[in-house]
This record gives C-alpha cells, sequence and structure tokens, in this order.
C-alpha cells in the first residue's frame, strides 16, 4: 500500500542543480528551456523544481513509503510548493521506488481504467472532465502511476490513483459553462482512497491533427505501442542502469497486456463527443476481450 507523508519544509543549503551540473539530468520544456533539474547525492534524490524549490526524498524506502523534503524558493507560495509536491515528486519517488509512471490522465469507463496520454496542451484534462460529465470517473491528471507484474503474479497491470485537482482552462471552463480551474492545486482534500488499485483496460494516446474533420482511431503493433509509451514515461533518471533495465522490461511486458492505441482529432472543441465516444469505444472492446481471454 502507498503512504505519503505531509512534505516536510527546511532551511538548509541545497546542493547546485543547473545545466553542467554533474551527474544533473535536465528537463527542457520546449521554447522555455530548462524547467527540472535532478540528481542523486549520497542518499538522496534530489530534485529542483523551477519556480517551486529544491526537494529531496531517500534513495530507498520502506513499504512504498513517500516522504520528503522542500526547500522552497524565496517568495514562492506555499500551496504551490505543495501541489509541486503531490503532481511532480510523488510520481516520480514511486518511479524511483519500482512502480511505473506515464504522463496522463486516467478515467474508469466500464469497470476498467483508460489511460489517455500525450505532451502538454493536446486536450487530456479536457478529455478527462468531458468523459467525467458523461458519467465516468476521473482517477488521474497529470501522472498515471501503474504496478505491472510479472508473468508470476498476474496478468493485470494495476492503476494506483493518486491525489490530484483537474485543471480547466478558460476555454474548455467557458465550453461547458463551469467556473476555470487553472491554478486549482492538489492538498490533503484532494486525496482519494490510496489502498485502492484499479486494473489497467487500455492506454490511448493523443495526437491533434491540423488536416481533416474527422476522429480516427487506431490500434498500434507491439513496436510501433513500445515506442510511443515509453515516449510518455515519467522516470527520475535513467542514469541508474539497473533500474533503466528494469523499467525497459517492464514497459515491454505492459504493450504485451494492454492494448494501446493513438486517437487522432480535429483541434475543437466541437469534437469533443466523438473524441469521448472513441474512448468508450476501446474500453468496451477490452472489457470484452478480457472477458473472453483474448
Amino acid at each position: 500500500m502507498i503512504r505519503i507523508l505531509d512534505l516536510n519544509f527546511i532551511d538548509i543549503e541545497p546542493p547546485v542543480l543547473e545545466p553542467g551540473s554533474p551527474g544533473a539530468t535536465v528537463w527542457n520544456d520546449g521554447a522555455n528551456g530548462p524547467v527540472a533539474f535532478g540528481a542523486t547525492r549520497d542518499e538522496w534524490h534530489w530534485l529542483r523544481l523551477v519556480g517551486a524549490g529544491t526537494f529531496r526524498f531517500p534513495v530507498t524506502s520502506p513499504a512504498s513509503t513517500i516522504s520528503a523534503d522542500v526547500i522552497p524558493e524565496p517568495g514562492v507560495r506555499r500551496e504551490l510548493v505543495v501541489d509541486t509536491y503531490y503532481r511532480s515528486i510523488v510520481p516520480l519517488a514511486l518511479q524511483a521506488y519500482g512502480f511505473e509512471a506515464l504522463h496522463g490522465s486516467a478515467v474508469a469507463v466500464s469497470g476498467g481504467v483508460v489511460a489517455l496520454c500525450a505532451d502538454r496542451e493536446t486536450g487530456k484534462s479536457t478529455i478527462a472532465y468531458a468523459l467525467q460529465r458523461r458519467g465516468h470517473d476521473v482517477v488521474a491528471d497529470d501522472s498515471v502511476v501503474l504496478t505491472v507484474p510479472h508473468a508470476a503474479e498476474g496478468a493485470c497491470v494495476t492503476v494506483h490513483p493518486l491525489p490530484f485537482a483537474l485543471r480547466l482552462r478558460g476555454p474548455t471552463a467557458d465550453h461547458f459553462d463551469v467556473q476555470e480551474r487553472r491554478a486549482a492545486t492538489v492538498d490533503k482534500t484532494t486525496f482519494r482512497p490510496l489502498g485502492e488499485s484499479l486494473n489497467l483496460s487500455a492506454i490511448v494516446l493523443l495526437a491533434k491533427s491540423d488536416t481533416g474533420t474527422a476522429v480516427q482511431l487506431a490500434r498500434l503493433g507491439a513496436n510501433e505501442a513500445f515506442s510511443a509509451v515509453l515516449a510518455q514515461a515519467h522516470a527520475f533518471t535513467l542514469d541508474h542502469g539497473d533500474r533503466k533495465r528494469a523499467m525497459m522490461r517492464s514497459f515491454l511486458r505492459l504493450v504485451d497486456r494492454v492494448p494501446v492505441y493513438r486517437l487522432t482529432y480535429p483541434t475543437g472543441l466541437e469534437y469533443l463527443d466523438g473524441i469521448c465516444e472513441q474512448v468508450e469505444s476501446v474500453a468496451a472492446t477490452s472489457a470484452l476481450h478480457l472477458s473472453v481471454g483474448v
């Protein structure tokens, strides 16, 4: 069972984490440049997120317990730092401890979970909210944390719901005539039952199309599915050889057990109903296959 302890604010001098720091992993956000830096120093994993603070969590953790300290950047709101902890640090810590994590949202549809994965500003949260309005349960946003069992442990890949707050930007909020949630933050009031785990039915990779007016769904073959899903992986670092090898094996098992689709759609909120119908069809098809052992 996953346990998430409260974030601990501390006042110490953090290690220097910037471009060129020895052994550092750098995360870039397109034209915005570096947004995060990670490194392992002795018994700690360190992660500096620009605009929030420098976090640390232990290299090893008993019984999947997440505990972390933070040295916040000057002037940053405490709520934003805590939100960053739950949205970013917790999934990366779980990945470092042996779980797998995907960049995406997840919705429970027809008894199983469909993960919606894509790059930023592709519409993951919008589609998740639209599915919620159709009666389905959103179980993850930003990060989808998984257990991918070995062959001897059973066939089902499970999703572990974590604390999240679904954000809705202006155009989406206007479309549904609800209040904008651009600054929605994660705190203890957003917790789902952490002991709960749900079976993963399918992974849907979202892609906007600049041409055409059709919503198109296609199942991917094993090789393409592996590369495409791996591109959506959250990982603290790929420098640790044993953990990297274990991650590759997990993703091979993942795409072998869970169908992967690419859903392509034109830009425009008027296509949401068609997108939701395709996601619901994926869940129904996956449930049928599981019931007959295909």
